[in-house]
């Protein structure tokens, strides 16, 4: 009884999306392939998602959340109905003004202003259509009024080869600023172009850890493991030792719950790697010594995965009303994971203009999606050899994985702790 009411309770952070429009056209951003319209979410649509379980909102989504000139009505809306309510804002920041941040600091305790660049150089290239300094002015007149309150603000940094030597200069400039946080993100490219800007690998902990382990064994019997593939095609005097090493490291793998890419394993970039572990570890200690609080993704995948969006009772919904169990889910588009191209198909439980809330969190469909999730009894994906030509999650739209599952989760990034949002 108890694991049925844990089900069908309530949700507990509602993620909103209050347009899906924008001012700025960002290099990295999924708006610059989206195949979809944009829109404002009405005052009545959001009015119907007020419900009695919430403890917080978010308002982000594909969009800039202050271009809906209905905002504040749906906070102080909010706010009447849930008294309790913690209210979260992203924003590229370019629309604050005096009016629009004295009223943030009056009714939001959170404010993270999207931001790619702690010098004009890099800034400016980033976020196409804004400007570093007049950004720098604007977030002067936020900290301004939040001295009166409670509120806290902070950057959104997304982290790629470009940008991620400034990182530790951005935990300076938010001191300076008055900042109290910085979450980082690694980015999701959504373009060749933006596919060579990643930094973190693909190969999980684990992963890693045993094919070291691999290489150190193959190293004391001077074997060479790149000769592996070779070795399946041609006869030669080591083919069958380094087979069984090969053979062992799968079954050890498979044991423990994930598996072996060992091509992605053989041609990983670790001077990338390195270095972007020593920027954020310099990242980290500076934030520390500021008083800055630093969130950073991972660069080695875990190998252990969980939906954080399911864990906590999340559930996000477009501009238009529809209701998506995840980030990821929100919205149709291309984009490369892994180094391979892939389309993510959306997924909605209903419209809150066709039904309750809490007539769709508590559908029989969404409760197994959430029930499954939590599980999380899927392919590990990002590890698996065959990923490159998996037909299960490269096809043009999901239906189901090698496990038979119905979700496409086995692929995410978020479960691996390689990106991150605001929550």
């Amino acid at each position: 009884m108890r694991s049925h009411s844990r089900i069908y309770s309530g949700p507990k952070r509602l993620h909103v999306e209050p347009t899906l429009n924008c001012n700025l056209s960002c290099k990295m951003c999924v708006r610059s392939v989206l195949d979809e319209k944009g829109g404002d979410m009405t005052l009545d649509i959001f009015q119907r998602l007020l419900v009695p379980s919430l403890h917080s909102i978010t308002f982000a989504g594909f969009g800039e959340p202050l271009l809906n000139n209905a905002l504040f009505d749906m906070i102080e809306l909010a706010r009447d109905k849930l008294p309790r309510i913690r209210i979260s804002l992203n924003t590229n920041g370019t629309k604050i003004d005096e009016n629009i941040a004295e009223k943030l600091a009056q009714s939001v305790e959170t404010v993270a202003i999207s931001i790619d660049g702690a010098s004009p150089e890099t800034y400016n290239e980033i976020r196409q259509g804004s400007d570093f300094s007049e950004l720098m002015g604007k977030v002067r007149i936020l900290n301004k009024f939040k001295k009166r309150t409670k509120m806290e603000t902070g950057f959104a940094f997304t982290a790629t080869k470009k940008n991620i030597e400034e990182l530790p200069k951005l935990i300076e400039l938010a001191h300076e600023c008055s900042m109290n946080f910085i979450i980082v993100s690694n980015l999701l490219p959504h373009t060749e172009i933006m596919r060579d800007q990643i930094l973190y690998d693909s190969n999980s902990e684990e992963a890693v850890i045993l094919f070291n382990k691999l290489k150190a064994e193959a190293h004391k019997k001077n074997l060479d493991l790149s000769m592996y593939p070779k070795c399946i095609t041609e006869p030669r005097k080591d083919r069958r030792i380094i087979v069984k090493i090969y053979e062992r490291a799968i079954s050890e793998a498979v044991d423990r719950g994930f598996d072996l890419n060992f091509s992605n394993l053989m041609k990983k970039d670790e001077n990338t790697l390195a270095h972007a572990i020593e920027i954020f570890r310099e990242a980290k200690s500076k934030a520390s010594r500021y008083g800055v609080k630093l969130s950073l993704p991972r660069i080695i995948p875990r190998t252990k995965r969980e939906c954080v969006f399911v864990k906590d009772r999340s559930v996000f919904v477009s501009w238009n009303g529809y209701v998506r169990p995840c980030n990821q889910l929100m919205h149709s588009y291309p984009c490369y994971i892994n180094g391979r191209s892939k389309n993510v198909s959306s997924i909605s439980f209903g419209n809150v203009m066709e039904q309750d809330l809490m007539e769709i969190w508590r559908s029989k469909k969404y409760a197994e999606f959430r029930v499954k999730v939590k599980k999380f009894q899927f392919p590990p994906c990002g590890d698996c050899t065959f990923q490159d030509r998996c037909d299960y999650i490269n096809r043009e739209e999901f239906r189901y994985d090698c496990y038979t599952n119905e979700q496409p989760c086995g692929d995410c990034l978020w479960a691996r702790g390689i990106l991150q949002c605001m929550r």
